[in-house]
């Protein structure tokens, strides 16, 4: 189901997605009944989206997360969650999960991150918590990783803009750009990775089509040479064959011959000796 996600194949995804929940299901564990919710909420989230089953399932994951405490899953599934709610504008919900998500026992003493903070500073900005909203995204342009800072300067400059301070807002702005240049470069950088991948990937291929080829070549010559000795070997059998089977007939027939002049030999000596004794008699 992964494959077929990240490949962008939403119909095949969908298929093994609903296989693992059934599977997990039968296995009654809640681990992986919880993972596969969560994969379906993430598959009709893909485009074209259905962003009303895509909640429906997650909220499902979240419920089972909640009920058997499994407070990882839960962190996992109500910032997925939240994120879709952003998406689709509905920061009232958004805030009401993001609340829910920053008190669960998984987050207990621990800070959000740039990640989160990033997510939070736009519902607040959107909400018009402006103090929370500085406070989160300038929290979030610490990170280390140019996506999370591309985005909190992009929600910094809207909240600027909004705010009439056009100046930071020019600056978020400036920030924003550099950081999307930088994250462009990356995506391109790692495509070129990708297709010199796929490249060499299908050079192995070819090469090997190749190999396999000439053996394929290699094996039919001798195939060929093989049928053409058999060919050989059986024309000399038939021509041995046929010379051996005139020459029994032949010796047959001289054999016939031999016993038919041997007959006719007794018969004449049958004659002369009844010839001899008739002419003793005529002599007497």
């Amino acid at each position: 189901g992964n494959l077929y996600a990240f490949d962008g194949v939403k119909e095949h995804a969908f298929t093994y997605y609903k296989k693992a929940y059934r599977y997990a299901e039968l296995l009654k564990d809640t681990n992986y009944v919880i993972s596969s919710l969560m994969y379906l909420g993430r598959v009709y989230s893909m485009r074209p989206p259905d962003y009303e089953k895509s909640i429906y399932y997650y909220k499902q994951a979240l419920e089972l997360a909640q009920k058997e405490q499994n407070w990882r899953k839960f962190d996992l599934v109500i910032w997925e969650l939240i994120g879709i709610y952003v998406f689709i504008d509905d920061f009232q919900t958004a805030y009401t999960h993001a609340q829910m998500g920053l008190h669960s026992p998984y987050m207990k003493g621990v800070e959000p991150d740039e990640r989160l903070s990033m997510i939070l500073g736009h519902i607040y900005s959107n909400l018009g918590k402006v103090d929370s909203a500085y406070y989160f995204l300038n929290k979030a342009i610490t990170s280390d990783i140019p996506e999370i800072k591309r985005g909190a300067y992009n929600y910094l400059y809207n909240l600027e803009r909004r705010q009439g301070n056009y100046r930071k807002a020019l600056d978020a702005c400036e920030q924003c750009l550099i950081y999307n240049d930088s994250v462009y470069r990356a995506e391109k950088a790692a495509e070129l990775i990708e297709m010199q991948a796929k490249y060499d990937q299908q050079k192995v291929i070819n090469e090997r089509n190749q190999l396999q080829m000439d053996k394929d070549r290699l094996i039919r010559h001798a195939l060929v040479a093989v049928v053409a000795l058999i060919a050989l070997i059986a024309l000399i059998t038939i021509t041995y064959q046929r010379a051996l089977f005139r020459k029994e007939h032949a010796l047959k027939k001289q054999e016939e011959s031999a016993r038919q002049n041997a007959l006719r030999l007794a018969e004449n000596e049958r004659i002369i000796s009844r010839n001899n004794q008739r002419m003793a008699e005529l002599a007497q």
